[in-house]
């Protein structure tokens, strides 16, 4: 089942080879909830969802709460959407922080929404401030608004215990339930230099968050946690991650800034037993 957003990361593609190293659990954690994705293809009875990004957090809870009013948004903001004047507008009112309240959680998911199919390459990105900066994108024809996904998000809901939360990873981890699965995918580890990108919220997430991340998992685990992990297949990785053990998968590139860079390139699940 395919994700609300557009999302660089997603983890539809490899799929199958994290259900493998999953295993059966009652609780599945996910600290870097993103857009979905493992979620909407596996089955477990109970998951703790979680991401720092709240306009993130704000389209999965308006489609898990009110999937039929969101879509109703949505299909206000495509009419007359595909225009770079308008879409700036949007964009302003989706970073005007301080007018938000609670009632404006539906309109605001279904803002991100529209930025999110409208915007260049399927970004998401923000600047140091905490503002939304992805520019318009050069669409050939009106994005796809996605009714189905939202519905289907609605639907998988239903089918399991969800609990959504909006916090840093650290908060999840410590607090994941003994026996639980935790799977940790988060922003990944450049494979080169020209390939950072990793700033899906305010600030950057760095080697640093990386090393504190490893720690949490390790010490999750300690607790009675099983952990699985993605990130890129370097030298770094295995030097932070130390302890893991290593399965390399090869994914496809769709949302690369230039066309001649998209392709095949290899990930690193990793288990700590």
């Amino acid at each position: 089942m395919r994700s609300i957003l557009k999302w660089v990361g997603g983890k539809k593609r490899i799929i199958q080879p994290l259900r493998k190293v999953f295993g059966e659990v009652d609780c599945f954690v996910e600290p870097f909830v993103g857009a979905g994705s493992v979620f909407m293809n596996t089955n477990f009875p109970k998951y703790i969802l979680s991401d720092y990004n709240p306009d993130l957090v704000a389209v999965l809870r308006s489609a898990m709460e009110a999937p039929d009013d969101l879509v109703q948004a949505c299909e206000e903001l495509w009419v007359n959407g595909c225009n770079p004047e308008v879409y700036a507008e949007r964009r302003a009112i989706l970073n005007d922080r301080e007018k938000v309240t609670v009632e404006d959680t539906i309109d605001r998911a279904a803002i991100f929404i529209y930025l999110n199919r409208h915007g260049y390459n399927g970004l998401c990105r923000y600047n140091q401030a905490g503002g939304y900066n992805v520019p318009y994108g050069d669409h050939p024809t009106k994005p796809y608004l996605p009714k189905e996904e939202i519905h289907a998000f609605w639907k998988r809901c239903t089918e399991s215990e969800v609990e959504l939360r909006c916090c840093g990873f650290e908060e999840t981890i410590t607090s994941a339930p003994k026996g639980s699965l935790i799977y940790a995918d988060p922003p990944y580890i450049p494979s080169s230099k020209t390939a950072s990108f990793a700033q899906y919220h305010k600030a950057s997430f760095n080697q640093q968050h990386q090393r504190q991340l490893a720690k949490l998992l390790k010490e999750a685990h300690l607790r009675g946690c099983r952990v699985v992990l993605s990130n890129s297949d370097t030298l770094l990785t295995k030097d932070i991650y130390y302890g893991f053990q290593w399965e390399t998968v090869e994914v496809g590139r769709y949302l690369g800034s230039k066309a001649e860079t998209r392709g095949r390139v290899n990930e690193l699940i990793g288990v700590l037993e």
